[in-house]
């Protein structure tokens, strides 16, 4: 888990709270690189530190004895590693193993992950059918995939989708008023779309910044926000030129960010691929209308409540923008069906069947 709370750190953290609601006797560890003071929610649960696997290559060498060394000193039961890895090689008898893989990414298309992402896609997912006893995914569509091409998962391969927050009409209202503040002080444009996540190649920050220039041309008012941290893909996608109208905020915590999603005219999310897709589950939570890709899992995710698009097809990609915001019959309609679409997922019912499948494991 990195130091920002973003994708698997934020899995990971609500999990852990959502699995001590469902069971409060349950004693959980949380063994990690960074100290308990690296992020606020770590000093939540006890700690076990482990040295030397901050980054993945310390992982993939010292992960495996490390991760045994701290089970076999606190006697865990079970070791559920939620960042898609599995260094469970070393790991003694009668420990058992959950891996949750993401999504397939670096099998399906290769060219969008790191050399050492698809290393371990090629080696320890690879061998999860012998070093697992259960691994989690998070989408039908991840499921398809990981089957697809990685042999021998069909017995242990289960789908469990992530879960949102999902705020009462109450909640909706201060959040919405919180961005009508923020706007009035000019920290938000008045009209914006919002776009959330680490830019990297598959996010397509670069068709979604050519559709947006289409978009100003026909409505100069509005802005494009880009929430998530300064990473080498946004680099990547800056170089090619940013629009006007571009707001990059970078990393904001859990409460700024819902009343961003709350002030936001339209949320998009035009991904090459995801495994599951949370910014189309926050915007539908937060019951502001979606413009998001046809594409693995998404169209599972978001069902008849969000406007689907071809990623690579701008020209699709701006008339959907286009629609949300002046569409007001469309917008009111997604709004509606998102809100009630995002109350199927939530932590509560994902920590359920994970602590039952704990439970099926140790045999209770």
């Amino acid at each position: 888990m990195g130091r920002y709370t973003t994708g698997i750190g934020r899995y990971a953290s609500e999990l852990c709270r959502a699995l001590r609601r469902a069971d409060p006797t349950l004693d959980l560890w949380l063994l990690n690189p960074y100290p308990a003071t690296a992020m606020s929610w770590f000093a939540e649960f006890s700690n076990r530190r482990l040295s030397g696997v901050a980054t993945l290559p310390g992982v993939l060498t010292r992960g495996h004895r490390e991760l045994a060394r701290a089970a076999h000193a606190l006697q865990l039961d079970i070791v559920h590693d939620p960042c898609g890895v599995g260094p469970f090689l070393s790991l003694r008898r009668g420990v058992h193993r959950v891996l949750t893989v993401h999504d397939a990414i670096p099998l399906v298309a290769p060219g969008l992950q790191p050399l050492l992402t698809r290393l371990v896609f090629r080696t320890l997912v690879a061998w999860s059918p012998y070093t697992t006893d259960a691994v989690l995914t998070t989408s039908r569509s991840a499921q398809s995939d990981l089957l697809h091409h990685v042999g021998g998962l069909a017995d242990r391969l289960v789908v469990v989708p992530p879960g949102t927050h999902w705020p009462s009409d109450g909640e909706l209202a201060m959040r919405r008023a919180d961005a009508e503040r923020a706007k009035m002080a000019g920290e938000l444009p008045a009209c914006y779309l919002l776009a959330v996540g680490n830019q990297d190649p598959r996010k397509n920050t670069a068709r979604l910044f050519a559709a947006f220039r289409q978009v100003r041309a026909a409505r100069p008012d509005v802005a494009l926000v880009l929430v998530g941290p300064d990473t080498w893909g946004r680099r990547s996608a800056l170089a090619a030129g940013t629009p006007d109208g571009v707001h990059h905020v970078g990393y904001l915590p859990d409460a700024q960010l819902a009343a961003v999603y709350a002030g936001a005219a339209g949320v998009v999310f035009p991904s090459l691929y995801e495994g599951f897709g949370m910014p189309a589950l926050e915007g539908m939570a937060h019951g502001v209308p979606v413009v998001t890709s046809n594409r693995a899992s998404l169209p599972e995710l978001t069902g008849h409540a969000a406007l689907l698009v071809n990623p690579e097809d701008v020209d699709a990609l701006a008339v959907a923008m286009v629609r949300v915001l002046t569409d007001q019959g469309l917008a009111r309609r997604l709004a509606v069906q998102g809100r009630r679409r995002a109350e199927r997922f939530s932590w509560d019912a994902t920590a359920t069947t994970v602590l039952n499948l704990y439970l099926t494991l140790v045999g209770r």
